[in-house]
């Protein structure tokens, strides 16, 4: 009975090959335990495990197939793989359609797709991937792995292979592997390059801390080089960790109309400080600059322009001064104000 089989799936493969109007290299090539065909010999069904492959590199293996000669479309169920050899795809799912007339694959159900080259890996429910111009889209909730370094959860997100972005107009969460989260209303990520484009963004630098005892950052949009931590942004508001000036109490927080980091020196334009405890009311005192730089190379906390309010009325102005940050011990830094 097995001899039987293969013999069929043999025949099988000549008839498609000698009497398809198809070319050759759009023809299916299928190595299967069972097979069943119907429809004058255009509908074959492969049961029971086998590989389904093409002269360009595609490999299909499935517990069943369904092929219809006419419209050149291949159906595979149960424990789905494709392999893409030559463009280094792999997809797992429970069903993969490949329309070979238009080179689309589409995955459904528990699906993963895996860049072998780019140690990059994307778990969703659906998945499009167009063969000819390398791109793939997802549908519905998509995780997505960039090696060992970031950790995306978002929704119908977009990879270009070729360029090597990805990107997503809906809500998303990145984590990276020094314990900082990015939570974006969009984004646009080059993974090559670990470049980031995003709006609505949220960024807490250390996410194992309890809440207050890590800064967090609040950017319109903005800009960001992941690797060394450089960016320029929209409007800022950034909320300092509690126990910064040791008084747990306070709330130091930082706005600005923008933003840049290089160098490790911050610089917020038009930029606002207090560490006064928020109320309803203004706070008792907070410093206005032109400029508010933070240079962590030389520890210094330096203003241009600065005006000190109290209670709303201007008491100083400080065409340029600077005082140490937090990070210096024995050293006072700004005192707050008192009345």
């Amino acid at each position: 009975m097995k001899n039987k089989f293969i013999y069929i799936s043999i025949y099988i493969f000549i008839n498609l090959f000698f009497t398809s109007n198809l070319n050759s290299k759009d023809i299916f090539n299928f190595n299967v335990t069972e097979i069943q065909i119907t429809q004058d010999g255009n509908l074959f069904k492969g049961y029971n495990g086998g590989e389904a492959f093409t002269n360009d590199g595609v490999s299909i293996t499935a517990k069943n197939f369904e092929y219809n000669k006419i419209t050149n479309i291949l159906i595979a169920k149960k424990n789905v793989k494709l392999i893409d050899k030559k463009k280094n795809i792999i997809i797992n799912a429970d069903q993969i359609s490949y329309l070979k007339n238009e080179e689309k694959v589409i995955a459904n159900g528990n699906v993963q797709l895996e860049d072998k080259s780019k140690d990059i890996i994307i778990n969703t429910i659906k998945i499009t991937y167009l063969k000819n111009i390398s791109k793939i889209y997802s549908e519905g909730k998509t995780e997505a792995y960039i090696g060992s370094k970031y950790k995306f959860y978002s929704k119908d997100v977009t990879f270009l292979k070729d360029e090597m972005k990805l990107y997503s107009s809906n809500k998303t969460i990145i984590n990276d592997d020094n314990l900082s989260t990015y939570e974006l209303g969009s984004f646009n990520y080059q993974i090559k390059e670990e470049f980031l484009k995003g709006t609505d963004i949220t960024i807490v630098e250390n996410s194992s801390l309890p809440s207050g005892k890590s800064d967090k950052l609040y950017f319109s949009n903005g800009f960001f080089n992941l690797k060394n931590k450089n960016f320029k942004t929209g409007t800022t508001k950034i909320k300092l960790k509690k126990n910064l000036f040791e008084r747990p109490e306070n709330d130091p927080r930082l706005y600005g109309v923008s933003s840049t980091k290089k160098n490790n020196i911050t610089s917020v334009k038009k930029a606002v400080f207090t560490s006064c405890k928020k109320t309803d009311s203004c706070p008792p005192w907070r410093l206005e600059a032109s400029q508010i730089k933070h240079d962590k190379n030389k520890k210094q906390l330096i203003y241009d322009d600065a005006i000190l309010k109290v209670y709303d009325i201007p008491v100083f102005y400080f065409p340029k001064f600077f005082h140490p940050d937090p990070t210096v011990k024995r050293q006072s830094g700004f005192l707050q104000p008192k009345l």
